[in-house]
């Protein structure tokens, strides 16, 4: 078995303890994302990507460096579901959504490319970066602190983007117009 064999659950479905972030999700946007009614099946997941996403939006990074975080996280590990249901709500502008999907430079705006390259560099070098990495994302202006809370985001990223991996949620309707493949899918 490649994936696993859950539904996703409604938030009248969950256990006690995945019932508030699936009704605060519904409540926010509308509806209960197919992925987060998948990580539902286990409180600890669900909540932790819940309540991490809280703690990071009270963080150093404002919601479009979020944005560039989850996106650039989300194409490197060839998230599909992730890619387009961040696109979906991100505040990037038409010309650096397109790039940071397509793995491209966001040309326009040198601060966050250089968070676009951080991140990528972290995720697949799995945190091993060279001295000129980092110095590159410390010459943009971002702090030395701010280094732990892109490690923030991308660990939540991370989290979803392998939950994904393993339970192939189905797109949702909303996110459907944002749908992505991985450059390299074969």
């Amino acid at each position: 078995m490649d994936k696993l064999q859950l539904e996703p659950l409604r938030d009248d479905e969950a256990v006690e303890q995945s019932r508030a972030p699936l009704q605060a999700v519904r409540k926010r946007i509308g509806f209960v994302p197919n992925l987060q009614g998948l990580m539902a099946h286990s409180p600890a997941a669900l909540n932790t990507y819940t309540y991490g996403n809280q703690l990071l939006a009270a963080s150093t990074l404002s919601a479009l460096e979020r944005s560039v975080i989850f996106l650039t996280a989300s194409v490197e590990n060839e998230c599909s579901y992730c890619v387009a249901a961040h696109s979906a709500g991100s505040p990037l502008d038409a010309a650096g959504l397109a790039a940071v999907r397509g793995d491209q430079a966001v040309s326009e705006q040198p601060r966050l490319e250089a968070l676009r390259m951080f991140t990528k560099a972290v995720v697949s070098q799995r945190g091993r970066l060279e001295a000129h990495q980092l110095d590159a994302f410390l010459e943009a202006g971002y702090r030395q602190e701010q280094v732990l809370d892109v490690l923030t985001a991308i660990a939540l990223k991370t989290l979803t983007n392998y939950a994904s991996h393993l339970t192939a949620p189905v797109i949702d309707v909303a996110f459907r117009k944002f749908e992505w493949s991985p450059v390299n899918a074969g």
